[in-house]
């Protein structure tokens, strides 16, 4: 009866119909009927790397033999092989449920960072799922900071040479007081720099930007609901790419910028700010702000670890894929899911508001009525290596959303920017400056003059999304918040 490997989460153990204490209400001349109740102590919990065993305490109203344990079927923490070395029944908690306890072998963590697995309680007769407990385990580098000296110093990492100065603000999470100390931290943020900046047009723009760089030594150093860190951030462990911050915490950091350099409210509204996690897993969120009468601002934060390491082509991918498309240009998601077939009428209206104040025009609701018609009737855009056209799919769904090109950084994370996306963060730089938008032939001049190398192996297959480790990760799209002016 112990970890039984499975891929799937199968339905709920409980169901709408069920008061809290899991008894059925049913007509009074009926008997009642005891729903199974199956529910683990604690909603999750936190081991060492090498802790040797978990103690899996959960209450009841079946017989412990009825209940399995079930986990993904690729889990490094356990091994599906393994038993439990005995069970005891603890006490009754009340005239229903009793709590019973198993101890379970857990694997070493060998790797640096944090690991998280999932443990669902399950009804051996029916093979409901009932309740699910989530394992943090230690990395083998974690750490406790004591100086807190270095916190919140600012350094300048490029000034602008052009125009006015678009402010970018680095800094990171669960980095500790070794991590500053030593350098990692700064060596961290300027990698992130480079990346930014390492994707046509902003390889060619990168003047007009001021980045910044603000330390952030958080108590623990690691990412999770376990750890104690400045920024809270977290990283759910439900399959998705999700990641959740703590908004105060990132803008009064990124608020010692302005501090420091005296910049007005406006420029602090003008914020894009990333953050780069101490986790090397597959992840990546994007914040979207308004003020707060609703107007929608330039302000983001952007989320990102260093996925896999500082040089791992997926880390740089995924942050100019949120930093970059999302956070700066407001571009759309470019993918699409099974599960989300049909664009609603609801969904349509989101991205024609978005549209309105200059967003998402990477997507279109229509296959002729394009945002990007003239790169469409272009064939030096229409013919290879691009082949610029109308792409259903998109913003999530299957169908009723279109997209310019077959692949892209806002697709898979592969090859590059599209040419419309190219053009709308090209004016967004020229919005940031003070300029319009600019005319097409103006823009083709100099995207032909700054054309991206699709002969390099941006194209090559082990770079896909579908290649990757984390192939079965779903993206999320951007989430809307309202800024709170901290400056």
């Amino acid at each position: 009866m112990w970890l039984l490997a499975c891929v799937t989460i199968l339905a709920a153990c409980s169901d709408s119909t069920s008061d809290d204490d899991g008894i059925k209400k049913t007509d009074p001349t009926e008997p009642t009927v005891i729903k199974k109740s199956i529910k683990f102590k604690d909603e999750y919990v936190r081991v060492s790397s090498n802790a040797g065993q978990l103690t899996l305490t959960l209450s009841t109203n079946i017989a412990p033999d009825s209940v399995d344990f079930m986990i993904s079927s690729n889990s490094a923490m356990f091994s599906s092989k393994n038993e439990e070395s005995g069970s005891a029944t603890t006490r009754a908690i009340s005239k229903e449920l009793t709590t019973y306890s198993w101890d379970v072998p857990v694997n070493d963590n060998t790797g640096a960072h944090s690991r998280v697995e999932r443990i669902f309680a399950v009804s051996h007769q029916d093979q409901t799922v009932c309740d699910t407990l989530e394992v943090i385990q230690d990395g083998t580098a974690f750490k406790e900071s004591t100086d807190f000296s270095k916190d919140s110093l600012v350094t300048v990492l490029q000034t602008h040479t052009q125009g006015t100065g678009i402010p970018v603000v680095l800094m990171g999470d669960a980095f500790g007081d070794t991590d500053v100390n030593d350098g990692t931290y700064e060596k961290t943020m300027r990698k992130a720099m480079e990346n930014l900046f390492s994707e046509q047009p902003l390889t060619a723009l990168r003047n007009y930007f001021d980045v910044y760089m603000v330390n952030v030594v958080s108590k623990q150093n690691d990412v999770g609901r376990c750890y104690d860190t400045s920024l809270s951030t977290i990283m759910p462990s439900d399959g998705t790419t999700e990641i959740n911050g703590d908004d105060g915490a990132v803008q009064n950091y990124a608020g010692k910028v302005a501090d420091k350099f005296n910049l007005s409210q406006k420029q602090y509204n003008n914020f894009q700010i990333v953050v780069i996690l101490n986790n090397n897993n597959y992840a990546g969120t994007t914040y979207f702000y308004s003020d707060k009468q609703g107007n929608p601002l330039n302000f983001s934060i952007a989320y990102c670890p260093v996925i896999g390491s500082l040089d791992n082509e997926y880390f740089k991918r995924v942050l100019v894929h949120e930093a970059v498309g999302h956070g700066f240009a407001k571009l759309a998601d470019e993918y699409s899911y099974d599960t989300n077939p049909t664009a609603t009428a609801d969904i349509k209206s989101e991205i024609i508001n978005a549209q309105r104040e200059g967003w998402f025009k990477n997507v279109s609701i229509s296959s002729t009525d394009l945002p990007w018609a003239d790169f469409a009737k272009d064939t030096v855009y229409t013919h290879k290596p691009e082949q610029i056209g109308a792409y259903e799919g998109g913003y999530t769904y299957l169908k009723g959303v279109w997209r310019p090109s077959d692949e892209s950084l806002m697709n898979s994370n592969t090859n590059h920017f599209n040419a419309p996306s190219r053009k709308l963060i090209y004016d967004k730089v020229l919005e940031h400056i003070g300029k319009s938008a600019s005319l097409y032939a103006a823009y083709k001049e100099f995207d032909l003059k700054n054309y991206p190398d699709f002969s390099s192996d941006n194209n090559a297959s082990t770079l896909s999304r579908a290649a990757s480790p984390w192939a079965n990760k779903p993206f999320g799209r951007p989430k809307f918040k309202v800024l709170h002016n901290i400056k």
